[in-house]
């Protein structure tokens, strides 16, 4: 009589996630719809070089599951990484 494999042997091991970087420009007007659909919390609030609110993508919170850039109705959120990131507090250049 045969055996099978059992079911953790006919899994396909699990591919990583590519981590995709990305960053929210200038177009941000702070709708905040990113903040409600993202599910790691990577969404924070910071201040533009001119002083207006805006958005930063924390990168080491991201997953890359795209849910920002999906919902953001100006298509402020983009691919690349975030300027200024290292200092939340500073303002974004």
């Amino acid at each position: 009589m045969a055996t099978r494999p059992s079911a953790r042997a006919r899994r396909k091991p699990k591919q990583k996630r590519r981590k995709t970087p990305y960053k929210v420009t200038e177009l941000c007007f702070t709708c905040g719809q990113c903040d409600e659909v993202c599910p790691f919390d990577a969404i924070i609030e910071a201040r533009s070089p001119a002083g207006f609110p805006t958005k930063l993508i924390d990168p080491d919170l991201c997953r890359g599951c795209h849910k920002c850039v999906e919902v953001c109705p100006i298509g402020a959120i983009v691919e690349g990484a975030q300027p200024g990131f290292e200092d939340p507090g500073r303002k974004v250049t």
